[in-house]
C-alpha cells in the first residue's frame, strides 16, 4: 500500500531569498506546517523522491498560489521533508505535475549542531550603549553641532584676569621718610614654582592701577630691568588654586613659593536620547562615529568616543561626563583640559587640548625717570670720583694751587655739559614699552578657553544607518555561537566559512553552510520579510 503523506499550501518565504521561519522544536515546526499547508492533504501517495516531480490529483487552477510541499515517506521513516514548488505543469484534467526543490534548512533544521562559527554580522541580543563598537565603514555624511557648552569652570574667565609680573624685587616704603626704595623680595633672589626653580618671584595685580604703580615705582628707583616679564592669567586660577601673601606696599599679592598647577573639574552633558531629533532603534547610533564628543579651543579639535566614558555606557538618556582643567602660572605656559574616566583612566592626559600660552603684556617705562635714576646719577658719581682722584696726584707733584683749580673746574664744567645734554635728550625721549603683547582676536572675543560640544549625524543619515542595523545587524567579526533568537520578530546571521555539521547529507549541509555565509534571516512571526515591524529588544 502507498502511504506517503503529503501536505501542500503556501508559506511566507521564498526559495531564492535567505528568509526562513524559525521554530524552537521539530514538533512546533510540524504543527505550524500542518496548520498552514491546507490546500491539499493526502496520506496515501506513492514514494516521493527528493528534488523530483510530484503528481498531484488536482487541476492546475486548484493549486494556484501554492508554493510549498511537506511530505513523509512513512514506509521508510518518520522524517518530514520540506520543499519549494519551483514550477507546475498540466498533466491531465485532474492531475498536475509539481517540480520540487528541497528546503534544506527547514528539512534539516534540528539535525545539525549549532556550533561556534566566525560571525561577520548579526542582530544582537543585548544592545547597551558601548557594547558594540566595531567599525561599520558607513558614510556618516556631514555632522551637525549640538549641545555646545562654552562655560569654563566656575571662576575661570578671560574677562576677569590678573596681571602677573616676574620680578627680582619690588618697591618698599622707607620708614619715616615718605619715599620708596627698591628691595629684593627674597635674599636668595628667587622662588620655586610648579616644581621648577625660578630666579624671579611672581606678584599678581588685580587691577591696572596697581600694575602701573608697580612699574612706575620700579622705574623711579632705577629697577626697571628687575621686571623680567608680565602676563595675564584668569583671576579664579590664582584665587582658588594658589596661595598668596599681600605685598607690604599694599599693591598686589605675592604668589607663594612652592605652589604647583591648579586643577579643577567641569561636568558636561552628553545627549544619548536622540540623534538630531531622530530616535534610533539601535543603540550603536549613540556611539562613535555617529555620535561624537568634541573638546576644542577653536585652534584644534579632539574627537572623543562617548562610549569610552564610563558614565555613558548602558541605557539611554542624558549622560554626564567630566573633564579636568589644569592651569600653570608660568609665562610661557597655559592650560590643559582632558577627560576623566575615559578608556578606564582618570585623568586621561593622553587625550587633551593644551592652549598655546597665556597672553603676554607690555608695560610703560618713563625714559626721563629711568635716565635720572641710572645714567645721570652714574655720570655724576663718575665725575666726582675723577676729581677726587686727580687732586691728591696734583698735590704730590706740587701743583695743588691754580692748576688743581683749573683742572677741577674744567673737568666739572665738561661733565656738567655732558650731563646737561643727557638730561635734555632723556627729557625729549618718548616713554618706552617693555615686554611683549600677544593678545589676539580670540582673546579679545573671550573665546580662547577649551570647550565641549557634541556632533551627530543628520537625522536622515541616522535613520538610514539605523535601518541598515535593523535589517543586517551589527558588524561582529568574532568567533561565537550565532544568535538565531533573542528578538521578537527576526534575527539576522552572517558567517564566514561556516562549517556546521550533523547527521545531514553532505550536499544539504554544504547548502546550509553557504546560506549562513550569504546571510540569513530567522523569522519568529508569520509576517516574513516585513522589516517595518517593531523588533526592539
Amino acid at each position: 500500500m502507498a502511504n506517503t503523506k503529503v501536505r501542500i499550501g503556501w508559506v511566507p518565504w521564498c526559495g531564492d531569498v535567505n528568509h526562513r521561519r524559525y521554530f524552537g522544536s521539530a514538533s512546533e515546526q510540524q504543527s505550524w506546517m500542518a496548520s498552514h499547508l491546507t490546500t491539499f492533504s493526502a496520506d496515501d501517495l506513492t514514494y516521493q523522491r527528493e528534488n523530483m516531480t510530484m503528481d498531484v490529483p488536482l487541476n492546475f487552477e486548484q493549486l494556484t498560489g501554492c508554493n510549498y510541499v511537506a511530505y513523509q515517506n512513512a514506509d521508510y521513516g518518520s522524517k518530514w521533508y520540506y520543499a519549494f514548488i519551483t514550477s507546475m505543469q498540466y498533466k491531465a484534467k485532474e492531475t498536475t505535475t509539481l517540480s520540487l526543490q528541497t528546503d534544506y534548512l527547514e528539512t534539516w533544521l534540528f539535525d545539525f549542531a549549532w556550533e561556534a562559527a566566525f560571525v561577520e554580522r548579526e542582530i544582537v541580543t543585548s544592545d547597551g550603549i558601548g557594547e558594540h563598537t566595531m567599525s561599520e565603514g558607513l558614510d556618516v555624511g556631514n555632522y551637525i553641532q549640538t549641545n555646545r557648552d562654552q562655560n569654563p569652570p566656575e571662576g575661570i574667565s578671560l574677562s576677569n584676569m590678573y596681571a602677573v609680573v616676574m620680578t627680582t624685587g619690588y618697591p618698599k616704603l622707607i620708614s619715616g621718610e615718605g619715599g620708596w626704595e627698591y628691595t629684593i623680595h627674597q635674599a636668595v633672589g628667587g622662588d620655586r614654582y610648579n616644581g621648577v626653580y625660578s630666579g624671579a618671584s611672581l606678584v599678581a595685580f588685580s587691577n591696572t592701577a596697581d600694575f602701573q604703580w608697580f612699574t612706575e615705582q620700579m622705574t623711579k628707583n632705577g629697577a626697571a630691568d628687575a621686571i623680567v616679564g608680565a602676563f595675564m592669567v584668569p583671576k579664579g586660577m590664582i584665587d582658588k588654586g594658589y596661595g598668596t601673601s599681600p605685598c607690604d606696599n599694599g599693591h598686589g599679592v605675592w604668589i607663594n613659593s612652592g605652589e604647583s598647577a591648579y586643577a579643577t573639574e567641569k561636568k558636561y552633558s552628553v545627549n544619548c536620547s536622540d540623534i538630531d531629533g531622530y530616535v534610533p532603534k539601535n543603540n550603536k547610533l549613540f556611539t562613535f562615529p555617529y555620535n561624537v564628543v568634541c573638546l576644542s579651543d577653536t585652534n584644534s579639535e579632539l574627537e572623543l568616543m562617548p562610549e569610552r566614558f564610563q558614565s555613558v555606557n548602558g541605557s539611554r538618556g542624558s549622560k554626564e561626563v567630566s573633564f579636568g582643567w589644569y592651569m600653570v602660572c608660568e609665562q610661557n605656559s597655559g592650560m590643559m583640559a582632558s577627560p576623566n574616566k575615559y578608556n578606564g583612566v582618570s585623568p586621561n592626559y593622553e587625550y587633551a587640548i593644551v592652549t598655546s600660552g597665556w597672553p603676554q603684556i607690555n608695560w610703560n617705562v618713563d625714559a626721563f625717570s629711568q635716565y635720572m635714576t641710572s645714567s645721570f646719577i652714574g655720570s655724576l658719581a663718575n665725575t666726582a670720583g675723577t676729581i677726587a682722584m686727580m687732586i691728591p696726584q696734583m698735590r704730590i707733584a706740587g701743583m695743588a694751587g691754580q692748576i688743581s683749580k683749573a683742572i677741577s673746574a674744567g673737568t666739572v664744567a665738561s661733565a656738567a655739559t655732558q650731563m646737561t645734554g643727557g638730561l635734555t635728550e632723556a627729557a625729549l625721549k618718548p616713554n618706552q614699552l617693555k615686554g611683549g603683547s600677544t593678545s589676539n582676536l580670540k582673546q579679545g572675543m573671550r573665546i580662547g578657553l577649551p570647550y565641549v560640544y557634541q556632533k551627530q549625524c543628520k537625522a536622515d543619515i541616522a535613520k538610514a544607518i539605523d535601518d541598515h542595523f535593523s535589517v543586517y545587524g551589527y558588524c561582529i567579526e568574532q568567533v561565537k555561537v550565532p544568535a538565531r533568537t533573542g528578538r521578537p520578530c527576526w534575527n539576522y546571521v552572517q558567517t564566514r566559512h561556516a562549517d556546521f555539521n550533523g547527521k545531514v547529507p553532505e550536499y544539504a549541509m554544504d547548502a546550509i553552510n553557504r546560506m549562513h555565509d550569504e546571510g540569513i534571516w530567522y523569522w519568529h512571526v508569520d509576517d516574513v520579510g516585513n522589516f517595518g515591524l517593531d523588533n526592539s529588544l
